[in-house]
C-alpha cells in the first residue's frame, strides 16, 4: 500500500480550515485605489501556495510533499478537477496525464483546506515544468490598481504583493485572442504575473473577474436574467478549437473581419476554419491562424489527391 494510501485511511473527521490570516476578512471591505479611487470592493481571498514533490493518485488528485521549511502542512492532497494545470515558462496549459511522480510543482490552492490527515485542498492553478534557476511566476488576484501616465503601472496582489509594471511590459490574456493591456487589471482580476525582484516582465490575465463573477453568482440565485451576467466576447479557444463572440455575446458565423483580416467561421457551430473552403460557390484558401490568403502561393498535389 502507497504512502498516500495508508494516511488517509487514518485520517479523522473532516471540517473546514481557513488558510492564512486574509480569510478572516471575508466580511470586511477594502478601498481600491487609483483609478477606481472611492470604490469600496468587498475584500478578496488570496490562493495559497503548496510546492513540492508530487504522486499521482488512482482519482485524478496528487499527494504533495512540500518543500519549504515553513510549511504548515508537510504533506497536502490537491484535488485537481477545477484546475488549470500551466507550463511556468510558457504558461499554455499541460495535461494531467503528463505529470510524473517525483515531479516539483507550484500549486496556488484554497482559500481553505480540510482538517483531515493529510488535509485536502482544491487547486486554482497547478505550475509545472519549474525552470531550473526556480524563476516561477506569481499566480495572484489584483486588489490594488495604479496606471501611470507613461504607460506604467503598479499592481497589489491581495497578499500584499507589490508589482512594478514596466511601460513595454507583455500583458497578454489566457487562451484568447483579446487584447489586454494594464488598464484591464482591475481588483479582482486573476493574472499570472513573471517577474525580476518584483518588476514584471510577463503577464498573463485570466478570464473573469472575482468580484463581479461573486457577484454575479449571488445576484443569479435571485433572478435567472441577471444583468450582470458575464457575457463572452472576442476569440474564445473552445475544446481546443477557436470561435468568435461579438459583443452582444452572440457566437459569430460565417466570415469575419477583424483586424484587418478575413476569417471563416462554420456557418452552424462557429468553429473558425483553416485550409480550403468553399463559400456561395468560390473556393478559398485559410492559413493554420485562419487568415485568408490573399498572396500568391504554390500548392503540390499529392499521392492522396490533397494540395499542400
Amino acid at each position: 500500500m502507497t504512502k498516500w494510501k495508508k494516511i488517509i485511511l487514518t485520517g479523522c473527521c473532516i471540517t473546514t480550515l481557513a488558510i492564512g490570516a486574509a480569510i478572516t476578512a471575508d466580511a470586511e471591505t477594502t478601498a481600491v485605489q487609483g483609478e477606481s479611487a472611492g470604490t469600496e470592493i468587498p475584500a478578496i481571498l488570496s490562493p495559497f501556495l503548496v510546492y513540492g514533490n508530487i504522486e499521482k493518485m488512482d482519482d485524478g488528485r496528487l499527494f504533495l510533499t512540500s518543500s519549504a521549511d515553513d510549511a504548515i502542512h508537510k504533506e497536502v492532497i490537491i484535488t485537481t478537477g477545477e484546475a488549470k494545470i500551466l507550463d511556468a515558462v510558457t504558461g499554455m496549459p499541460v495535461s494531467y496525464d503528463s505529470l510524473t511522480d517525483g515531479q516539483i510543482v507550484y500549486a496556488y490552492v484554497g482559500p481553505a483546506m480540510t482538517m483531515s490527515l493529510p488535509p485536502m485542498a482544491n487547486a486554482e492553478i497547478i505550475l509545472t515544468n519549474i525552470p531550473a534557476d526556480g524563476n516561477v511566476p506569481v499566480y495572484g488576484i489584483v486588489s490594488d490598481q495604479q496606471v501611470n501616465s507613461d504607460g506604467s503601472a503598479s499592481i497589489t496582489l491581495s497578499d500584499g504583493q507589490e508589482i512594478q509594471i514596466p511601460a513595454d511590459c507583455v500583458v497578454t490574456p489566457y487562451l484568447t485572442r483579446n487584447i489586454v493591456t494594464v488598464h484591464d487589471l482591475i481588483p479582482g482580476t486573476p493574472c499570472l504575473i513573471w517577474s525580476d525582484g518584483g518588476t514584471a516582465s510577463q503577464i498573463m490575465v485570466f478570464a473573469g473577474n472575482v468580484l463581479t463573477d461573486n457577484q454575479v453568482t449571488q445576484e443569479s440565485d435571485e433572478s435567472e436574467d441577471s444583468d450582470n451576467a458575464v457575457i463572452p466576447m472576442g476569440w474564445i479557444s473552445q475544446d481546443g478549437q477557436w470561435v468568435y463572440y461579438d459583443k452582444s455575446g452572440e457566437l459569430h458565423k460565417g466570415w469575419l473581419e477583424y483586424n484587418g483580416d478575413w476569417y471563416y467561421l462554420d456557418e452552424e457551430n462557429g468553429i473558425m476554419q483553416t485550409g480550403f473552403v468553399s463559400v456561395d460557390g468560390k473556393t478559398y484558401y485559410l492559413l493554420s491562424d485562419g487568415k485568408m490568403l490573399t498572396r500568391p502561393m504554390v500548392f503540390t498535389p499529392a499521392s492522396d489527391g490533397s494540395l499542400h
